[in-house]
């Protein structure tokens, strides 16, 4: 099934020879790790702002009927007493 050899000539595809913006196959760029934990940094520090100002602009018109997550961190005045 399939006898055919995937180059001409026989042999295997090298991909040493193959050049590539995003640096290949078997990429290793210089201070991956740095750079990885700077990202990952700056995805945090973003996460952390929009969580925090959502949590100030967050007002709720009626009182849950149960408890939710957010009532542990929200600002007392978010929601609105039972009577």
């Amino acid at each position: 099934m399939g006898g055919a050899s995937p180059t001409p000539g026989g042999g295997s595809f090298d991909t040493s020879q193959v050049w590539t913006s995003y640096g290949g196959w078997f990429a290793d760029p210089k201070h991956w790790r740095r750079n990885t934990a700077i990202g990952f940094g700056i995805v945090f520090v973003a996460s952390a702002f929009v969580f925090n100002q959502s949590r100030k602009m967050e007002k709720r018109p009626q009182f849950p009927h149960h408890g939710i997550p957010s009532q542990m961190w929200a600002p007392e005045g978010t929601f609105v007493k039972k009577e």
